[in-house]
């Protein structure tokens, strides 16, 4: 009886410590990824899109940063001028920052809220932050775009039980922001988190880069088409019809 217990423990350890040196594998590859990306900016005319964010925003797991987010929607806007002031591994507290250092944009894009999931913000914290981040954005720009992150439970990055805990996760986190937002009429969003039609969503392989954590060429073609059908700004352009 004891044999079998103590070669079930074992077993446990052993998957374990497996387990989380795929994760660390795949967290290197996100580092890597974000060091070699460069980010998306163009000085045209008008409008002035501003991004602000995290990874997302920045592009990260793109080849290259005509197919991040920023340039996809610049090349359906020839004529905007796109500045890009987002960073790896921001969370909202830090976009907050970055949003006030700006001041000159048209149309605000903000991607943030998954570095607050992933590194275990209280739920209390990000309600506030969200919050602030709203009213900031409400105040700044009367055309603003907030998109989430997608659900983290999706990332093949992650254990088997992680994946649980985040997909748990990142559905309160979602509701926080839903929640948050009806306070707020001139913030149109785009709450990934909450996945209702799944049947909807690609393949999380086809979408995501090699560190499945961030998303691909194909997955940021996703995230834009997905914004397409949610949002609607005059004067701007987020598919070819």
């Amino acid at each position: 009886m004891w044999g079998i217990i103590y070669l079930i423990f074992w077993l446990l350890i052993v998957y374990l410590g497996i387990s989380f040196f795929v994760f660390s594998i795949y967290v290197v590859k996100a580092i890597n990824s974000s060091k070699i990306c460069k980010k998306y900016v163009r000085y045209a005319g008008s409008p002035v899109i501003a991004f602000f964010g995290d990874s997302t925003g920045y592009g990260v797991g793109a080849t290259c940063a005509r197919n991040t987010l920023p340039g996809l929607i610049a090349e359906l806007n020839p004529r905007a001028s796109i500045t890009n002031s987002c960073k790896s591994g921001a969370k909202i507290k830090d976009t907050i920052k970055a949003i006030k250092r700006n001041n000159k944009f048209d149309v605000m894009f903000v991607c943030s809220g998954g570095m607050d999931i992933l590194k275990m913000s209280k739920y209390s914290d990000i309600k506030k932050d969200v919050h602030n981040l709203f009213e900031l954005m409400d105040s700044k720009c009367s055309k603003s775009v907030f998109i989430s992150p997608a659900n983290l439970g999706l990332s093949l990055a992650f254990p088997w039980f992680l994946r649980i805990f985040y997909w748990n996760r990142s559905l309160e986190v979602g509701l926080i922001i839903k929640k948050e937002a009806r306070k707020f009429k001139n913030i149109q969003v785009v709450n990934n988190l909450l996945l209702k039609d799944l049947k909807k969503m690609p393949n999380y392989k086809n979408i995501s880069a090699n560190d499945r954590i961030h998303p691909n060429d194909e997955g940021y073609v996703w995230v834009l088409n997905t914004l397409s059908k949610k949002v609607k700004i005059k004067g701007l352009k987020f598919n070819k019809n």
